[in-house]
């Protein structure tokens, strides 16, 4: 599969360890996969492989989101 930008936006998201730089990893990831898909309605130019790793990579991205909100609302309530 061609290489797109999403695609190291959200590998570095999901290898992000600091929980502090977490959320604008994800926003960053879901803003280029916002982008590639504004493309690819525009320019009919995808691949179903293409489509189903973004799908996935959205579904991802919201489990770490969740997860990250978890952690840090439960970390704030033993402060």
């Amino acid at each position: 599969m061609k290489q797109y930008v999403w695609t190291g936006l959200y590998e570095a998201a999901l290898f992000e360890t600091d929980d502090k730089k977490l959320p604008s990893c994800l926003e960053a990831a879901k803003a280029a996969i916002d982008r590639r898909l504004t493309e690819i309605q525009l320019e009919h130019d995808s691949s179903p492989e293409e489509l189903r790793a973004i799908t996935n990579a959205l579904r991802i991205l919201q489990v770490l989101r969740t997860g990250w909100e978890k952690r840090t609302s439960s970390s704030e309530g033993t402060h």
